[in-house]
């Protein structure tokens, strides 16, 4: 089974333009500029048959109020080095304003430089509440600055990117994009790829005290030398029906939340690498996702990464956080400690409830120096487990299964297949212990990301909590993964009881119910 595509270049263009562009409305009293040339001129005049995009920005910054730009599709590079600031290098964008496409567009606005510099600046220092709107714009090939390969955003800033790209971009930190502290970014239906920083976040540097939200798009193929591969998380980060891979980092290979609270929603956290360890000492080395701040992880597949320790998520500072609910860790590997989990710290960390942990393998590469395919915990770290499976988890040196190594707290309701290197305490009402729990094969079921449905006759059927399925805060959790509802008699007893793991076992059918775990190798390539 082929791998989720995240989104095709052409064809995206030829369908989504088209439907967003039916509410590209002008703001009523706003000035529209229309782009007559692609060559990057700056002679003061933005006429109705001789402007430059450059030209156009410039006049939209002396004009009161929240103008439009409008790019007819093309290639637009930046080649001026004299002038003053707005009229050389990068654009500068100082006042409110929407630069588009065209309504109907069908192919985007291409900004490109070969000057070494960055491709557009929003906001200026001193300067509050400008709100910039880019949509249906490729923004290529900026850089290398020091912060922003291709966009710098300015505190106090907020800026929308919808039905963009922001690529092959490099810069010390932020490689595609940097925000500022207080600056606020949102991302719809767009793409970060291929870009580059030599010290911290290869795709996003995010606000420390602003907000960024990112809605089904897409993180890319990025890589930092340091942290953050993906993004680099700080302040409040939101993460929905989008997907975080194939990334790479030597900290963090996807995400590296260095503070604040990132919040990940129906989304894939997948093929992502760091390449180094902690090596047993508070030093992240997450491939999936580094964990300093708090992740909450919600209906969510993480999935394919790859790390020396923490394979899929690494915890491993004091006053971190990790929530994990409804979703499924599975196919990551750590050459070291924690295939799927590595969880260190002081106690109360970390909860992981209503999720399935399976086909996680710590000691990949075989030399005996790592333990607990599914989970490792270690530094007095005590996570709290609840109606979870722990399943097909192993450890390349050890004949028998490895689903965790160290303490877990229950909580009641969990399955764990393999328990030779597992110390549980707590409530172990209703944990069952020592079974296969007999899950398909990895497939979206019906939902939006990857996950595995209990076959019939699956002893996770019907298993869980019988007063219900509840996340960390003791509040009810309706759906599974997949946004199925949770509370129903699959067992046909008469009773309707949540299943122990991620998914609710249903009538859907797609063909691979006859699955096993066995499969899930192939599932991301």
């Amino acid at each position: 089974m082929a791998r989720p595509t995240p989104f095709g270049r052409a064809a995206r263009w030829t369908f989504c333009i088209g439907v967003a562009t039916v509410v590209a409305t002008t703001p009523a009293g706003a000035v529209t500029y229309l782009v007559t040339k692609t060559t990057d001129t700056a002679d003061g005049t933005c006429s109705d048959t001789d402007c430059s995009l450059r030209e156009a920005v410039i006049a939209a910054n002396s004009s009161a109020g929240a103008d439009v730009v409008v790019v007819p599709s093309g290639v637009y590079e930046l080649t001026r080095t004299s002038g003053s600031e707005d009229q050389q290098g990068d654009l500068d964008v100082g006042e409110s304003v929407t630069i588009r496409v065209p309504t109907r567009a069908t192919e985007p606005a291409v900004i490109e430089t070969s000057l070494g510099v960055r491709l557009l600046e929003v906001g200026f220092p001193g300067l509050t509440g400008i709100t910039a709107t880019l949509r249906g714009l490729v923004f290529q090939g900026g850089g290398p600055e020091s912060f922003g390969g291709a966009v710098h955003v300015v505190d106090g800033t907020m800026l929308t990117l919808e039905l963009c790209e922001v690529r092959d971009s490099e810069a010390s930190m932020g490689g595609g994009i940097f925000f500022e502290p207080g600056a606020q970014g949102t991302l719809i239906d767009s793409i970060v790829s291929g870009n580059s920083a030599t010290t911290l976040g290869g795709g996003i540097y995010a606000p420390s005290t602003g907000t960024l939200s990112l809605m089904r798009s897409a993180v890319q193929n990025n890589d930092s030398a340091g942290y953050g591969g993906g993004l680099l998380a700080l302040g409040t980060v939101t993460i929905a029906h989008s997907s975080v891979t194939g990334n790479a980092a030597s900290h963090g290979g996807g995400l590296y939340i260095a503070e604040g609270t990132t919040t990940i929603v129906d989304s894939t956290i997948a093929s992502n690498e760091a390449t180094v360890s902690g090596g047993g000492v508070t030093v992240a080395s997450g491939g999936g996702v580094t964990v300093a701040g708090t992740l909450v992880l919600r209906r969510s597949f993480v999935g394919g990464n790859q790390a020396v320790d923490g394979g899929g998520i690494h915890l491993f500072v004091a006053g971190a956080g990790l929530e994990v609910e409804g979703s499924t860790l599975a196919l990551n590997t750590a050459t070291g400690s924690g295939g799927g989990l590595f969880i260190e710290g002081p106690p109360g960390l970390a909860h992981i409830s209503s999720s399935t942990v399976g086909g996680n393998v710590a000691d990949s590469d075989g030399t005996g120096s790592g333990f607990g395919g599914g989970v490792f915990v270690a530094g007095g770290a005590s996570p709290t487990f609840q109606n979870t499976i722990l399943a097909y988890n192993s450890d390349t040196t050890v004949t028998t299964p490895s689903d965790c190594f160290g303490v877990i707290e229950s909580l009641g309701h969990n399955l764990i297949q393999s328990i030779g290197f597992c110390g549980i305490v707590g409530v172990t009402d209703g944990n069952v212990l020592g079974v296969d729990p007999l899950l398909g094969a990895l497939f979206t079921n019906g939902g939006p990301t990857l996950s595995s449905m209990p076959l019939a006759g699956s002893p996770a059927i019907d298993a869980g909590d019988p007063d219900g399925c509840v996340d960390a805060s003791g509040a009810p959790i309706d759906v599974d993964q997949r946004g199925f509802p949770r509370h129903a008699d699959d067992d046909a007893d008469g009773v309707a009881r949540c299943d122990i793991g991620a998914v609710e076992r249903s009538l859907f059918s797609d063909g691979f119910e006859s699955g096993n775990a066995s499969r899930w190798s192939a599932e991301l390539g």
